[in-house]
């Protein structure tokens, strides 16, 4: 995952000379299958850093493929907390603010669905 995010730093502009501040950390786990073949996959939801407070939050799906985990996609296009994974489904919160809410506590909360599509996480309804 490390590697993925230096390259997304890259390709987003960053200088070559400045990775060596880009880190990637995992911040929570969830297991369940995630392609529909009854094997149980992983999806993590990690940070990225490019030093000093420059950071965003992911998801990186991994398949199991032939025992190993393979990377599948990973995406910062959503801003979501995992919550569950059933049946090829991504069960997720996404807080929102209402008018009045402190920065720290957003109390709008409503459920997300995602699914994997090829090598892509997607919204569904």
């Amino acid at each position: 995952m490390d590697n993925e995010v230096k390259k997304n730093f890259l390709l987003q502009g960053g200088d070559k000379d400045d990775l060596d501040n880009v880190s990637c950390f995992v911040i929570d786990t969830f297991i369940g299958d995630l392609n529909g073949d009854d094997i149980d996959d992983g999806l993590v939801r990690y940070g990225s850093s490019w030093g000093g407070n420059a950071a965003s939050i992911g998801l990186a799906a991994f398949l199991v493929k032939d025992e190993n985990l393979e990377l599948a996609c990973m995406t910062e296009e959503f801003y979501v907390t995992p919550i569950k994974i059933s049946k090829n489904i991504i069960h997720c919160e996404k807080r929102d603010y209402a008018t009045g809410d402190a920065n720290c506590c957003p109390s709008i909360i409503t459920e997300v669905k995602l699914q994997l599509k090829g090598n892509k996480l997607v919204k569904i309804k």
